[in-house]
Parts: C-alpha cells; sequence; structure tokens
C-alpha cells in the first residue's frame, strides 16, 4: 500500500514496511532484517534495544528463563542491542522465516549444527564466536550475560557481507487497511 501525502507542497510516497506495517518513506519497506538473540534474564534488565524492534519473539531456553528474538529493520538506530545470547534451533527457524542476518554467540548443539553452513541454514550467521569485531563486553555485568552490539555494528556487518543494498526475501505481514474516519461504522 502506497500513500500520498502533501507537506509544504511536497509530494511524498509512503509505504508500509514488510516487517512490521509502519508506514515508512518509499524505498525503506523491504530491507534487510536483523534478528538478535537477547537475553531476559531477571538481573539484566532492562535490556537495550527491544524498544525498537519491529517483531519480538519470546520462548523458553531452559531452567524457566526466556529469550527473545528481537527482528530489526537494519536502518533502525540503536547504540546498543543485547545482552547477546545464545541460538536455540527454533529462534534459527524463525529467524528463517526472514532470511535474516542471525547474531548470537554459540548456541545449543541442534541450533549450532543447523546454522553450520549460511547456505542451508536460511540465515547469515553473526556468531560472536568467529565474528568478535561486531561485539563488545559491558564491565557492569558478569559473563556471560555483558555481551552487545549495535546497529551500527550490524550495518557493517551487512556491509561486509555485501547484504546492506539488498532487500529481504521474506514475504511481508498482511495488513489491514484502516477505513477512514467517514468510513467507519457509528455506534447507535
Amino acid at each position: 500500500e502506497t500513500v500520498q501525502w502533501n507537506i509544504n507542497s511536497e509530494q511524498t510516497s509512503e509505504m508500509r514496511r514488510f516487517l512490521d506495517g509502519v508506514m515508512v518513506p518509499a524505498g525503506k519497506e523491504n530491507l534487510f532484517p536483523i534478528g538478535v538473540m537477547i537475553e531476559n534474564l531477571v538481573t539484566v534488565r532492562p535490556q537495550a534495544g527491544l524498544q525498537k524492534a519491529s517483531v519480538v519473539y519470546e520462548a523458553l531456553a531452559e531452567g524457566g528463563i526466556t529469550r527473545f528474538l528481537a527482528v530489526y529493520s537494519s536502518d533502525v538506530v540503536l547504540d546498543e542491542i543485547g545482552p547477546v545470547r545464545s541460538a536455540r534451533p527454533y529462534f534459527v527457524d524463525w529467524a528463517k522465516e526472514y532470511g535474516a542476518l542471525y547474531v548470537y554467540v554459540g548456541g545449543s548443539p541442534q541450533a549450532l549444527s543447523a546454522l553450520r553452513d549460511d547456505a542451508t541454514s536460511g540465515v547469515v550467521n553473526l556468531d560472536q564466536m568467529t565474528a568478535s569485531p561486531y561485539f563488545w563486553r559491558k564491565k557492569e555485568f558478569a559473563a556471560p550475560h555483558n555481551l552487545f552490539t549495535s546497529s551500527k555494528l550490524l550495518v557493517f556487518a551487512l556491509h561486509d557481507r555485501d547484504l546492506l543494498e539488498k532487500p529481504g526475501i521474506f514475504a511481508p505481514w498482511k495488513f489491514i487497511i484502516p477505513l477512514k474516519k467517514e468510513e467507519r461504522p457509528t455506534e447507535e
């Protein structure tokens, strides 16, 4: 869906972003997605960066503790994202739905097996174990709860993999087009 609007007599086009339906300037609707594994341990709250994710999945990791897969559009600006944690196979499956850059540190044997090869995993791997320049450790937290990244570093990772200018390869969500005020039914 494209919307035309006029500000200061200038014509501008906006489209629904494929990830979340937010109206964005035309050309930014299908940027390469980034999925980051984020910890949900009570001692690391509030996490950095969750508030700007387009989509967030939450699932159990182990011991009753959940983790998040936060999916971002590559034009989101965040100074910190994290704490970054390890991969699990069901999170890999969700990241695969987007063909995303999948950001994590290590993982369960099943997840690492599924991630062994970018071509067969359906995601682009960014494991801190083999791509440490895109991460840093914060002194305020104890390891392994202290690994962070930023949108700037993740854009560098996309650039380094020749993906920055490529569009996402997933089907967009279907959004209901809101009715104009005059088209809405009135209450009697």
